[in-house]
């Protein structure tokens, strides 16, 4: 998903940079749970819940909604590291094996299939809590991500008076952007929990004609192994629940503050920022 562009306003602006600071509310070990401890929540409950124009104990519900979202994303990195862990450890296993009878391994392993599937378990879950943030700022009561958003868009249009249209149709944007993706992790995951299992390759260890041992890892398809699939639902899932939730606490910002999303290099950091007009800063 593209990050959202600057939203000009035609007066001066001035950007200001949410930095991140270290906090306990959610704080994995990690490189996910960094993003998600320092990257997500302080970004997140700091200055852009500061900015919404709202009262105070509907901010204090937000607050509250915000940290059961968070702990469900915290939840999904625990999955994917799992994979990996469970992963690594199989092959050290497996080379251990072949050092010592040197013959050759292909197994289909019910533990590592568990784990892809837990990672599609958790993103679904991800998805279904975050949508009652729209309860205390729009009064919408979601109980799931139903009908892969449609529902969330429905109630969004329906429930918004004409003056915030504008700002509801970024918000409805955002998830009509991650639909094709969403649908695909959600069929995924409803297929997995009630039909079949996930579909992988066995894990494959053999001794390559230079007496090296080679590891092919498990595959969800031709193109992308297990724990590569698993990576990408996490950070896909990251990032559009970073996207939906600026654009919805931005519908509430006082005016002449807009949203910014700062891509940073290096991989999956990024800031969240606001940019806030002259005109802004002198009321």
């Amino acid at each position: 998903m593209n990050s959202p562009k600057n939203i000009k306003l035609g007066v001066k602006e001035k950007r200001v940079n949410l930095t991140p600071n270290s906090t306990n509310l959610i704080l994995l070990t990690s490189q996910k749970g960094h993003e998600i401890g320092e990257q997500f929540t302080m970004n997140l409950l700091g200055i852009p819940q500061q900015a919404m124009d709202i009262p105070e104990e509907q901010k204090v519900k937000v607050f509250l909604t915000s940290i059961e979202i968070f702990k469900k994303l915290s939840k999904l990195a625990n999955a994917v590291d799992k994979y990996a862990e469970e992963e690594a450890k199989m092959v050290n296993e497996f080379k251990e094996k072949l050092r010592k009878d040197g013959k050759r391994i292909a197994h289909h392993s019910d533990i590592l299939e568990a784990a892809i599937e837990e990672v599609l378990s958790q993103a679904k879950s991800t998805l279904d809590v975050t949508v009652k943030i729209y309860d205390p700022l729009f009064g919408i009561k979601l109980h799931t991500y139903e009908k892969n958003g449609d529902k969330l868009i429905g109630a969004l249009r329906s429930n918004t008076p004409a003056q915030d249209k504008d700002k509801v149709e970024r918000i409805i944007n955002v998830v009509e952007l991650f639909k094709p993706y969403s649908e695909s992790i959600i069929r995924l995951r409803t297929t997995t929990q009630h039909y079949k299992n996930i579909q992988m390759t066995p894990m494959v260890a053999e001794i390559n004609e230079k007496g090296s041992i080679d590891i092919l890892l498990p595959k969800t398809s031709q193109e992308q192994t297990a724990k590569e699939f698993a990576e990408i639902v996490y950070h896909n899932i990251f990032v559009f629940i970073r996207d939906l939730l600026i654009f919805t606490f931005a519908s509430k910002f006082y005016g002449g503050i807009v949203p910014v999303v700062i891509e940073e290099k290096g991989d999956r950091i990024k800031k969240i920022g606001v940019t806030i007009s002259e005109d802004a800063l002198q009321k």
